[in-house]
């Protein structure tokens, strides 16, 4: 019995210290200052990346001759690919810098939506739901994180056991499924976040991911095509909120500054 005892002292020292330990993390990635700078570079450097590694793209290995990469006939990752490009570096650190970069974003989004009233009479009227849409929305955004990093990592180069087609499963479907949760608490429940966001998060991606499993099928859209709208339909939610989100935070800080004064 005393030996039971000091095992769950310890694993009651050990999991408080856990806990500590996430709540500065948490505490870290949900600061207005560290969340700003992560969504600027974010929305500037994955996209210049992007466009670049694109541009390259058109070029053979010597960069003699155009090889005429496009949207229609290649997949997002033929720009991770030596094959289709002479550089592909640009889509690998794209990759990388986005599922990094992102994470802020995923733990603020579900501090934005989860935020628990400060008054008592609110707090017995709030719905359980959104604490469960919140937590889907989170676990699968940090799915969406990871696997974008590991998209990057294990590039189309780098394909080791098929990891690659794994990353890219985690990866789109983390991202579609973050924001149809995260969404549902958008726009059931009052948050930060205008209803419009939620509304786009809960239709547009996961609509697209199923006609990119239908149209390609049935239809002479190519399967590359369909897997670029799908990127197109991730940034479409992703790219406004960050812009909305620093312009709020500009106006907070005016704000702040106005009563100081």
């Amino acid at each position: 019995m005393e030996l039971l005892e000091k095992l769950n002292e310890k694993l009651d020292i050990l999991l408080a210290w856990i806990k500590t330990q996430y709540d500065k993390a948490e505490d870290f990635l949900t600061d207005h200052r560290n969340v700003k700078i992560s969504m600027i570079i974010t929305v500037i450097g994955y996209h210049a990346l992007l466009i670049l590694g694109v541009i390259i793209a058109q070029f053979n290995s010597n960069f003699t001759a155009i090889d005429g990469y496009n949207i229609w006939d290649n997949w997002i990752s033929d720009l991770g690919g030596s094959t289709f490009t002479p550089m592909p570096i640009f889509y690998d650190l794209a990759a990388c810098l986005a599922g990094i970069l992102t994470i802020p974003l995923t733990f603020f989004i579900e501090k934005s939506v989860a935020s628990v009233p400060s008054k008592l009479e609110e707090l017995h009227q709030y719905s359980r739901w959104r604490f469960r849409f919140a937590s889907y929305g989170f676990l699968f955004g940090l799915i969406g994180n990871v696997g974008y990093i590991f998209v990057g990592l294990f590039s189309a180069d780098r394909n080791y056991w098929g990891l690659h087609g794994i990353a890219s499963i985690l990866s789109f479907g983390g991202f579609v499924f973050a924001g149809f949760f995260f969404g549902l608490c958008i726009v059931f429940y009052k948050t930060s976040i205008p209803r419009e966001f939620g509304i786009y998060m809960i239709i547009v991606p996961p609509l697209t991911m199923i006609l990119y499993q239908i149209l390609p099928a049935y239809t002479p859209i190519s399967d590359p095509f369909m897997e670029w709208m799908l990127l197109f339909s991730i940034l479409a939610w992703v790219d406004p909120l960050c812009i909305y989100t620093i312009r709020q935070f500009k106006k907070e800080k005016m704000l702040q500054k106005k009563l100081i004064k």
